[in-house]
């Protein structure tokens, strides 16, 4: 009996379908090789022949997975930032990455980490506006080819820790 809920949900792909975007949201219906952005409103498609990404386009908050790190002095610092963005063009954002929310991820790390590395610990420690807009310039250029925008970036902590330490545990035998 299953063939027949399987034959069902197969011929409802062939029947229009109305979609309802809301003014915090932006879609993409692709067919094929062609893209067609569509604004908030009523909108039919058809499923056997559209497929549809949606992106909300209001600022979303980004807490970044901590790191340990060294620092240009050769310290030890675990570190932990936060981001907001925003997705300011969705055919980037949608179509040129699987996940936009990972690709900020990545990104963003990757910035935390050559930000900290090439700092003295005292500079990584210390509040420091500097430290945070070019955090948020550095990130900025890597994400604006994925559709984002970067509003804010900061590290949330930074604390010097004992290289052999990780996340509660130590390492090398060490206890």
């Amino acid at each position: 009996m299953e063939w027949i809920s399987s034959l069902f949900y197969s011929l409802a792909n062939f029947f229009p379908r109305l979609l309802n975007l809301t003014e915090d949201m932006v879609c993409v219906r692709m067919n094929g090789s062609t893209h067609k952005r569509l604004e908030p409103g009523y909108h039919i498609y058809i499923p056997l022949i559209h497929e549809i990404r949606t992106a909300y386009t209001t600022r979303q908050e980004l807490d970044l997975p901590e790191q340990i790190l060294t620092t240009r002095d050769q310290q030890a610092v675990l570190v932990s930032a936060s981001l907001v963005y925003r997705v300011v063009d969705p055919f980037k954002a949608l179509i040129q990455t699987q996940d936009y929310s990972d690709t900020v991820i990545e990104v963003a790390q990757k910035s935390v980490k050559s930000m900290v590395t090439h700092s003295n610990l005292k500079d990584v420690i210390v509040e420091n506006k500097e430290f945070d807009e070019e955090f948020r310039r550095r990130i900025m250029s890597d994400v604006e080819v994925y559709g984002l925008e970067i509003d804010e970036s900061f590290l949330t902590s930074a604390v010097a820790t004992d290289p052999h330490h990780v996340s509660g545990l130590y390492i090398n035998g060490v206890s």
